[in-house]
């Protein structure tokens, strides 16, 4: 279908209701799906640089440096 009907269109509606675990503007933490992964990259990126295992954040220089 090249075209919609622009007819069909239905309005939306607010609907009214009260979500504990969203902050005061009204907004959640949308982004947070695709940046799950983001820093278990970074730790598997730190261990194949340095050949050190971090299994602990943030990751700081300390951890890298002492001995095991």
């Amino acid at each position: 279908m090249a075209h919609q009907n622009r007819s069909s269109f239905h309005q939306c509606q607010e609907v009214e209701e009260s979500d504990p675990y969203v902050n005061a503007p009204g907004i959640e933490g949308v982004g947070e799906i695709g940046i799950t992964g983001t820093a278990d990259a970074v730790a598997n990126a730190v261990g194949h640089a340095t050949g050190i295992r971090v299994r602990k954040f943030p990751i700081t220089l300390d951890q890298l440096i002492e001995p095991r």
